[in-house]
């Protein structure tokens, strides 16, 4: 846009809570703008990036532009749309812009683009495709590679290692897939940090992670298991009962308490919750995953 001699904001949905994207945006010095503290009605255009794994439409206005990978959960009637489901990240169709428009590129942009890829293929580790590694070496030499570094390697939270902690404890391994209950949290954030860090325990192909936080259950997935598909599997166990997001390798899920907002959540009924929580949550998981619950677990259970 600046290249272009356009003034744009950037505008993001919901809150910024994982360590990395909190360093992404600090280290980067990127200015962001709260959809809802945001007016649209005084831009003239607005385009989606990124935007596709929303379950209901980010906003309630006409779009003029949607650039993704993924097709969107809902639909966009965009005059320019660019969905390439052939790429793995967005940050690899935006690099294509730079190189078609022989655009300066600032050593923030190169930074942020390539993380983006890294960020979205595991470090190249999952559904990386030619375009996006010819992308990721156009971008590396004008990249600060030790900026990189600090967003990728950021401080952990103390609520995040707690959370990381009692997901461990929790573990439930069956074959090689693992669940865990994380209890009760406020940062919810964390449990994808969990769920990844999980996954590269030994003989573990998908792994999942839930807790409680106010009355809601929120579970986070992650799948390197070719043969599963982990976004089905979470529609398959709770479509019917909570909001699905995500695809193939990475899911989560909101699910209302419900029948068990009754309780108060103290003392013994925090336990009696939580207790219920786990043993619906659970047997659905690997019922849906195809597998019987009840396998190894951590706590002896």
């Amino acid at each position: 846009a600046e290249a272009r001699d356009v003034e744009a904001d950037i505008l993001y949905e919901g809150e910024i809570g994982h360590q990395e994207n909190r360093a992404f945006v600090n280290l980067l010095g990127i200015e962001l703008t709260s959809l809802d503290d945001a007016d649209l009605e005084s831009h003239d255009t607005l385009a989606l990036v990124d935007c596709a794994k929303a379950s209901e439409p980010v906003v309630q206005t006409d779009v003029d532009v949607f650039i993704d990978h993924f097709e969107p959960e809902v639909e966009y009637s965009a005059a320019f749309s660019d969905i390439r489901p052939n790429v793995s990240s967005t940050s690899t169709i935006l690099t294509k812009y730079v190189q078609e428009f022989d655009l300066s590129l600032p050593e923030e942009v190169a930074t942020a683009l390539l993380y983006g890829i890294r960020a979205e293929t595991l470090d190249f580790k999952r559904d990386t495709t030619p375009a996006d590694l010819t992308a990721a070496a156009y971008l590396y030499p004008f990249a600060d590679h030790d900026t990189l570094e600090q967003v990728e390697s950021p401080s952990m939270s103390p609520e995040t290692l707690d959370v990381l902690a009692e997901a461990i404890r929790n573990r439930d391994v069956k074959g090689s897939h693992l669940v865990s209950n994380a209890g009760f949290i406020r940062d919810r954030d964390a449990l994808s940090q969990a769920a990844q860090h999980l996954l590269n325990l030994e003989g573990i192909t998908t792994s999942a992670v839930f807790a409680i936080a106010d009355d809601t259950i929120y579970l986070a997935a992650r799948s390197k298991d070719i043969r599963l598909n982990i976004g089905k599997v979470l529609q398959d166990a709770f479509d019917d009962v909570g909001e699905v997001v995500g695809h193939s390798t990475d899911a989560s899920t909101e699910i209302p308490l419900g029948i068990f907002t009754g309780l108060e959540i103290t003392g013994d009924d925090r336990e009696t919750l939580l207790s219920l929580t786990e043993e619906a949550v659970r047997s659905k998981l690997f019922e849906a995953m195809g597998v019987e619950s009840g396998g190894e677990s951590a706590n002896g259970n």
